[in-house]
């Protein structure tokens, strides 16, 4: 396409990016970028596949604007309802950790073996199990019915944190460490979770000492 079309269908279509790859001279790419330009376009280049590219939620931040962290809320989960449906690592870490601050768990999944204390229901989700539920962690194996789940907790205002998907949660599920009195609470903004990981075991060693 001529840099002409190019302006033609950014001015159509009255669009505000422009998303093309890499195409190079063969491909019409300086047109493109010349279209963009005189149009008042912002452009978001697809490089060539390289190691050090961005993430996905890179680009969504790049997109909308990144968001300010969540605020740790502390809350008693006291005989409060809380539903774990998928009983994978992350499902039964989840229900454990639950257990651990007093909640009564309700684990849904028909396979797996749920942790000693929570109630365990061997079959396959069904929206009627996160009626009357605090809070749910959605963290089955498959994302399209952890996103069903995420859109009937925001329906029914549930607090609902989903474990393939930071995007859809309405709150974060943390790493805990606790002792010596304290509780503490870590998540990161989705950038590297190793991280997560590394800094909680710099804080639980940091509250073995002081119990020593």
């Amino acid at each position: 396409f001529s840099e002409e079309m190019n302006a033609a269908l950014i001015h159509a279509s009255d669009a505000k990016w422009l998303v093309t790859k890499d195409t190079g001279e063969a491909g019409g790419l300086p047109e493109k970028l010349a279209a963009a330009k005189r149009c008042g376009c912002r452009v978001l280049l697809i490089d060539r596949p390289q190691e050090d590219g961005m993430t996905p939620d890179a680009v969504r931040d790049l997109l909308l604007g990144e968001k300010p962290p969540r605020f740790p809320l502390f809350v008693d989960l006291t005989d409060k309802t809380c539903v774990v449906v998928g009983c994978g690592a992350i499902g039964a870490h989840r229900a454990e950790v639950l257990l651990r601050y007093g909640a009564r768990v309700i684990v849904v999944a028909p396979e797996g073996e749920a942790p000693a204390g929570a109630q365990h229901i061997r079959r396959a989700f069904e929206p009627q199990d996160i009626r009357g539920a605090f809070l749910v962690t959605a963290a089955t194996d498959n994302h399209a019915l952890n996103h069903e789940i995420y859109e009937l907790c925001q329906r029914e205002r549930i607090f609902i944190s989903t474990a393939d998907d930071r995007t859809a949660c309405s709150f974060f599920f943390p790493a805990v460490r606790t002792g010596n009195g304290l509780s503490v609470g870590l998540v990161s903004d989705g950038s590297d979770h190793k991280k997560t990981a590394r800094t909680a075991k710099k804080i639980e060693a940091i509250l073995k000492e002081e119990q020593e």
